[in-house]
């Protein structure tokens, strides 16, 4: 990897595995309401285990978690001020970003 700031180049090795890269493979259930305390149930894999290094948001509204494995996550939808949409569920992993969706 080279990374060019300022006129400074850095380059250095950088090892992507697949493999140990969170991974989403289903959310349940597909519908809430926008008043909140939906339970959602998202598996998939390696996930932390760790809940305070994990965030799941719906259309930008945290989705509190209840519990917590390297397979599934728990959480309980928030409340959301705006009429109905269809949104992503994401799943933001400190210090490694997004979890892959393949669903």
């Amino acid at each position: 990897m080279t990374v060019t700031e300022n006129g400074l180049t850095a380059n250095q090795l950088f090892n992507y595995s697949v493999a140990l890269t969170p991974k989403l493979a289903s959310v349940s259930p597909l519908r809430g309401g926008t008043g909140g305390g939906t339970v959602l149930t998202i598996t998939g894999q390696n996930f932390p285990t760790d809940s305070t290094q994990v965030t799941v948001t719906i259309a930008g509204t945290r989705c509190d978690i209840s519990s917590i494995t390297t397979t599934q996550i728990t959480c309980a939808t928030n409340s959301y001020l705006y009429s109905s949409i269809q949104a992503p569920v994401k799943v933001f992993i400190l210090n490694n970003g997004f979890a892959y969706n393949v669903i």
